[in-house]
């Protein structure tokens, strides 16, 4: 079976965040032994998963493998665990559920490699079934513009974690991932484009599983996720991104008008006036708002008739 470097200071860190599937995980493991890059070391990081969990897990005797004394509840509290005790040049994170192409270590590191200023390198994905077979519908690739700052606070171009890879320097900088917020990697990664350039792997490097565990929030919450990221970001921006600003209180407030319609759907209509409230105040120029200000305020009113 193909082995993991026995260099103590090995080029990369392979950071695996884990719980509760020892099928994934042994499945994720796989991938990164069979990598055509070999100078790496593999972090795994557990979040007190069941014993009988596990129990299963085929971790290579040259790995690390941490676990948690307590639930942390999330995978970026995993990833900061490995960022830790990563000992690499650089860090890429796998999630769990997913796997990579043979390929994937080599043409990051290559990529960073040659752009010494860089901080972050992503590839493209494949999704796939809960077996890992691609599905029908697969995502456009995501290249990088000429504004990486902008393009990634309009909508987050970067899949997922697992087609990521980071020197560990700029996230030891950058204090890793933000644990407070829900969208905590795009949180990290605007910050990343805030002081650094983007690199981008055309091809695709990671196999992203969708399958029914996968974690997954309701429309509101994701909102809130959303919200809570650019009102962070808005807070530095004020000062080191004057120019952006205009646009994050914009981005905000359709953020909140959708965040409104999901609340009208599930009849939160006092929860959605509220919404749609604190949208008017951070950004007061929108006609669109004040339309569906009105919708939700009528539809409080004729809800309160019925009572």
């Amino acid at each position: 079976m193909p082995c993991i470097s026995e260099n103590p200071s090995p080029m990369v860190s392979v950071v695996i965040a884990a719980y509760g599937s020892a099928e994934y995980l042994n499945c994720a493991i796989r991938s990164v032994l069979e990598q055509s890059y070999k100078d790496y070391e593999l972090i795994v990081v557990d979040d007190c998963s069941a014993p009988e969990i596990v129990a299963g897990y085929q971790i290579p005797k040259s790995a690390t493998f941490i676990s948690h004394e307590k639930r942390r509840g999330c995978g970026a509290a995993g990833r900061n665990t490995g960022i830790a005790a990563a000992k690499g040049k650089y860090v890429a994170f796998l999630d769990v559920d997913d796997a990579w192409f043979p390929h994937k270590l080599q043409a990051q590191v290559d990529l960073l490699e040659s752009n010494p200023h860089a901080g972050l390198a992503y590839c493209q994905h494949v999704l796939a079934d809960k077996d890992l077979r691609p599905l029908a519908h697969q995502d456009k690739p995501r290249i990088i513009s000429k504004e990486p700052l902008r393009q990634m606070i309009i909508g987050c171009f970067i899949h997922a974690p697992s087609t990521v890879m980071m020197r560990r320097d700029v996230l030891l900088e950058l204090g890793g991932f933000d644990t407070g917020v829900i969208a905590n990697d795009w949180d990290l990664w605007i910050r990343t484009s805030a002081g650094y350039p983007l690199v981008s792997d055309p091809n695709p490097g990671t196999i992203y599983r969708i399958h029914p565990q996968q974690m997954s929030v309701n429309r509101v919450r994701m909102h809130d996720g959303t919200i809570a990221v650019l009102e962070k970001t808005l807070l530095w921006a004020q000062t080191e991104h004057p120019e952006l600003v205009k646009l994050i209180k914009a981005r905000i407030c359709r953020v909140l008008r959708r965040q409104s319609l999901a609340q009208m759907q599930s009849r939160n209509g006092s929860d959605a006036v509220r919404s749609l409230r604190k949208a008017v105040r951070i950004w007061p120029w929108n006609p669109r708002t004040y339309g569906l200000l009105a919708r939700a305020c009528l539809g409080c009113a004729t809800a309160g008739l019925r009572r």
